[in-house]
Parts: C-alpha cells; structure tokens; sequence
C-alpha cells in the first residue's frame, strides 16, 4: 500500500491547478500588444495629417523657398555654406566649447576641396572640419584644422602668404569682390588684411580690424576662430586654408576651400534658416512634436519645437507607499522606460537626406520610424511635399517620439500585472483554503474509517455522517450507512452461534 506521505497530495493537484491562472497574464499581454499596433497606426495617421496640414499653409508660395534668384541658381552648389542659428555670442578663444552642440554638424574638407596641390595629397598632411554660425549682427565661424606641421609668418617678413594662412573672399553689399588674408606669427590674435582687386597679386593694402579672430595650437594643428560683421558682405563668401610645410622654401603645399575644389574666387553662398518660414510655425501648435521645413535640395530652411520636452512629469505618482515603491522599482527593472533625454543625430541638421524626404520632394508622402543611436528612444517622421502648382518646391517633416505610446503601453500592462497578482494570490489563498477544508474533511473521514474497526474486526464505533450535500458528504454517509450493516450482520453472526446451541440442546434432547 502507498504510504500517504509519498502521494500527491489534493492540495498539491489543487495549486497546480491554479497556475492555469497565468493564462490570464499571457492573454492580457497579446492584448498590450495589440493595443500598441493600434497606437502606432493611429499616430502614424495623426502626424501624417499634421505634416500635410503645415504643408497646405505654404503651398503655392515660392517666395518662401525661392526668396532670391542667385540663390536658387546656386542652391546645388557645394562652396554653399549652412550658417547654423547660435543661442549666444561666441567667445573668441580658439577653443571649440562654445560650439560644441554644433560639432557633430562640422563639414569636413579633404580631397574633394582640393584647390591647389603641388604634392600628391594626403589627408594626414591637411584636412580641416568647419562651421558657420549666425547671432545678432555677426557672423562667427570655426576651423579645426588638422596640419601635421604648422608654419608662422616669419617675424622679420613682409610676405605674408609664406606662412599658413586662411583667404577669405566676399562680395560685398555694392556687389564688389573683396579678399582677406589672415596669418600669424604666434597662436594668439589673428590680423586680417585687405587684398588688391588684383586675384593674382596677395600683397596686403592695409589691416581689416572688423574682422577679428585668435589661433589656438592644438595637438593635430590649430583652431582658428573669427567674427565677421553681417554688414561686410551681401551673403555670399569662400574661405580656403593655405598650406606651408618646409620653413625654408615656404612654398605651398595644399589649398584647401570651401568651394568645392573650385576657384577661391567662385563665392559659395550662404544659407540661413528663413525668417518667413520660421514666423508661420511659431503660430502652430506644435505639442510635442519637432517641424523641418526644407527646399527641394534638402537643406533646411526652418526648424521649431523640440522632441525633448524639459520639465516631462513622472508617469508614477509621487506620493506612494512602501508597497507601491517597491513595486515601482521592479517595474523600472523588467519595463522600458520611456525618456527625454537621449541623443539624436539630426539634431540641429542643416540638410535632411532620408528616404521619406526623398519621396515627399518627389511628390509622394511618407513616413518613417527610426530608433536613436543611443536606443534610448523611437522617433516617428512623418514627411509630405510642399506643392507651387504642379511643382515641389520644398517638402514638410513633422516628428514625434514615440514615449507616449510606450506610457501608455508600460501603464497597461503595470494595471495588468496589478491586477494579474491580485487575482493570482487571491484565487492561490482561496484555493490552499478549500484544500486545507477539502483534505481535513477527507483525513477525519479517514481517520473515522480507521478506527471504526479494530485489528480482530470488532467494531468500535459509528461513522458520523456529514451532513454536506457534496461527494464528501455523500461518501461519509455510505460509509456511515456500510458500518451500520455491517454492524447488524456481525451481531447476526455473533447471535448465531447461541442459537445453533439451543437447537443443538433442543435436538439431543428430544433424541434422548
């Protein structure tokens, strides 16, 4: 017989049951999941109608995109320069710290602006990343050059294009072209100095005070940082970098501009976010959302509002208990929070070349879903072109992260899990409860079973029977009723023996 120890208990059977209880979790989070495709689909639906609806404000207007012929022929060109809006004066130091929101922009300069080389070129020899930027009347622009030997003005020269040296070439606002050079002997205050009108002659006429600047030495060559005034120049201007490698013969090695490999004379232009534009989304409500507007060369022409949203309230509430700490920390460990602090490598972008732009300044609207390089967040775009007729001239990208959605996908499945262990541990007590009756009621009867008999089969005494109306009861009630036969049979049998005497007697007696 099976010792009841090694049995599986009812208790047992009855818990394990209960773990059918997990169905419940697994169902509510196909659920979540299809509540998120929902939210997606329906964001998607929301920003796209969002995106066409700040495109259908600058339809039909040109102007807005085209504001200047000179600059729509020249749009394609790559001497263009992108001069990023700062929030500040810049300090001029020669360091790079006040524009370090804008380096990862920094437009590279190697082979491909490649003026002038009288040795095959190398990047290590010279390479330089600029930037351009614009605050109240001044222009400040930055050049990290990368030169494996860096040559002074000589002290005791008047030449001074025998040195390293940066040109710089303008028009000004009577539309005249109009030459620079800077140069020095040591890192610290750069002179400017006008040149003829003469392309072919670099001899200066006389110093340029407006134009201000410091050389700052660095470990791969040196940084060179100027202020030009807005009013020196009608938007158009080239810079290019000299190079000097041999102190001796002091001739030039590379010219390096930012013309494209062209002419230092053939003037890049420069663009600028444009006010128009920039005034039409001010008055938009833009919630959460960030909106580019860009011509049909993807450059970008205005930009407004944020994806980060400074001062974003907790999805938690911030009075809670000791329970509810806990289990808010456990919900930040096994659930992706949502957040606003992330890196994003469009931002402050001057061009915009993605597939969906692509598509929207072909005619055609799209969207796009694209994770940020941290992983810390999803980014929705969605794009739509800009029409003048049956022309494009320009395309609209509104974006959105997508941290709403994850708040309310993490806020469902917190409720489900909420109400998932509620359930769970309730139904687990409800059960272990009716087990621990179920099998007490099963052992008493046991018990009862057990000794209603004794080892040489005499019975002891009755069964009480249960007056429950489940099986339990039921079979408590057989047995009850089984004993009781068998009580009248065993006390038949112990009666018969008495009587076969007194036949036998009554028998021997009448024989006799």
């Amino acid at each position: 017989m099976m010792s009841s120890k090694s049995a599986f208990r009812l208790r047992s059977k009855l818990l394990l049951v209960s773990l059918a209880l997990l169905a419940i979790p697994w169902a509510g989070y196909e659920y979540v999941r299809e509540m998120e495709t929902f939210l997606r689909e329906s964001k998607q639906s929301t920003l796209a109608d969002n995106a066409r609806a700040v495109a259908t404000v600058m339809h039909n207007r040109r102007n807005l995109f085209e504001p200047r012929a000179d600059i729509s022929q020249s749009i394609n060109d790559k001497s263009n320069i992108y001069a990023r809006k700062l929030q500040r004066a810049i300090q001029l130091d020669g360091y790079n710290d006040d524009w370090r929101e804008h380096l990862a922009h920094a437009k590279l300069h190697a082979q491909q602006s490649l003026i002038q080389g009288n040795t095959p070129y190398t990047e290590k020899s010279l390479s330089f990343r600029h930037l351009l930027g614009r605050y109240g009347k001044y222009y400040y622009t930055l050049f990290e050059v990368n030169d494996d030997k860096v040559v002074y003005r000589s002290p005791n020269s008047l030449r001074l294009e025998q040195s390293d040296h940066l040109l710089i070439a303008m028009r000004n606002r009577k539309g005249e072209l109009m030459r620079y050079i800077l140069t020095t002997q040591a890192p610290g205050w750069v002179n400017a100095y006008l040149l003829s009108d003469d392309t072919d002659n670099i001899e200066p006429i006389r110093p340029e005070v407006r134009i201000k600047g410091e050389w700052q030495e660095t470990e791969t060559g040196y940084n060179l940082e100027l202020r030009i005034p807005q009013s020196m120049l009608d938007d158009r201007i080239t810079f290019a970098i000299v190079d000097i490698d041999d102190p001796i013969t002091r001739q030039t090695k590379y010219v390096l501009g930012t013309t494209g490999g062209q002419p230092v004379t053939e003037l890049g232009t420069i663009l600028t976010l444009s006010p128009d534009i920039e005034n039409i989304l001010q008055g938009l409500d833009k919630g959460n959302s960030r909106i580019w507007v860009i011509n049909r060369n993807r450059h970008v022409l205005a930009l407004s509002g944020s994806l980060t949203q400074p001062g974003t309230p907790d999805i938690y509430p911030s009075e809670s208990g000791f329970a509810e700490e806990i289990m808010r920390s456990l919900y930040r460990l096994i659930l992706k929070q949502p957040s606003d602090q992330f890196d994003d490598n469009l931002d402050g972008a001057s061009r915009l070349d993605s597939d969906d732009v692509i598509a929207a300044l072909n005619g055609k609207p799209a969207l796009r879903w694209r994770r940020t390089p941290d992983e810390r967040a999803v980014i929705l775009s969605a794009s739509h072109p800009v029409w003048d007729d049956n022309d494009v001239i320009g395309a609209v990208v509104v974006e959105q992260t997508s941290n709403d959605i994850q708040t309310l996908q993490n806020n469902a499945l917190e409720s489900l899990l909420n109400m998932t262990l509620l359930v769970f541990i309730s139904a687990m007590l409800f059960l272990l409860l009716f087990a621990t009756r179920l099998s007490g009621r099963i052992r008493s009867l046991h018990k009862q079973a057990e000794t209603a008999i004794s080892e040489d089969g005499r019975i002891h005494g009755p069964i009480q029977p249960s007056m429950a109306g489940d099986e339990i009861g039921d079979l408590s009630r057989s047995f009850s009723d089984m004993l009781d036969r068998l009580r009248e049979y065993t006390r038949y049998l112990e009666t018969m023996a008495g009587k076969l005497l007194r036949v036998l007697h009554l028998i021997a007696h009448q024989t006799g």
